[in-house]
């Protein structure tokens, strides 16, 4: 087991490997498991912002959001996707594990909880915008907040926390919102703290971040948990 997130799909392959060494055991009576928390994406992610090498940032970062939107993605298997990234010349008719990885036996959406769209990208548009920035505390509190608006009303957390940073993790793992540092001048030093940070929407060739985010959280090829309406239908 894992605590934290990885920092590249290089960690992440070399400790599965050390799972069932010996090739001993029976597919899928051992396991590896990575723990993340929104939290720890951040921390990893502020870890990063202190490098003073451009170039290195970029390549460290790069690697970081290759883990983030393969465990993010429920929709793949894991390890179809890791032999995927690693070879080059993978087979395309290799099928997948079937039930080994928690992607493929469903156990992933269990943790994410199932969302409206409609009222996440609302929450959204009313409440992260550039003239009011949220730091990352900020912006999970607001989650928590809208809570009964965002979740479908059989999966709204109760007591744990896990939900909300799996929401969090989805949504910048699938280009929904950013991190970004407010106070650049910071960058390459060891004075980064989470408040230096906030939440944004991306800004891309769309008219505003905001429309991009729309299309994202709707995209066939997202991996959010997302429901359209409030009949609980249509999960996408």
């Amino acid at each position: 087991m894992h605590e934290g997130l990885l920092p590249s799909l290089y960690e992440l392959l070399q400790e599965m490997g050390r799972v069932n060494r010996k090739m001993t055991a029976t597919p899928g009576s051992c396991s590896y498991e990575v723990h993340i928390s929104f939290s720890s994406y951040l921390s990893l992610y502020k870890r990063i912002m202190t490098n003073n090498n451009g170039e290195e940032m970029k390549r460290l970062l790069t690697e970081m959001d290759a883990v983030l939107r393969l465990l993010m993605n429920w929709k793949k298997c894991y390890h179809y996707t890791i032999e995927k990234y690693f070879k080059v010349n993978p087979s395309a008719n290799k099928p997948d594990c079937g039930s080994v990885c928690s992607a493929c036996n469903g156990e992933v959406k269990k943790y994410t909880g199932l969302l409206y769209q409609p009222q996440l990208m609302s929450v959204l548009a009313t409440n992260v915008k550039s003239s009011n920035p949220l730091t990352p505390a900020a912006f999970m509190k607001l989650l928590k907040a809208n809570k009964i608006n965002i979740f479908h009303a059989d999966h709204i957390p109760k007591t744990s926390t896990v939900r909300y940073h799996m929401l969090a993790r989805q949504m910048v793992a699938n280009d929904i919102i950013h991190l970004e540092m407010i106070n650049n001048s910071k960058v390459g030093t060891n004075k980064i703290t989470n408040n230096d940070f906030h939440i944004t929407l991306p800004n891309t060739k769309y008219a505003d971040g905001l429309s991009f985010s729309a299309y994202m959280i709707s995209s066939s090829d997202n991996y959010m948990t997302t429901i359209e309406n409030n009949a609980g239908q249509d999960v996408i």
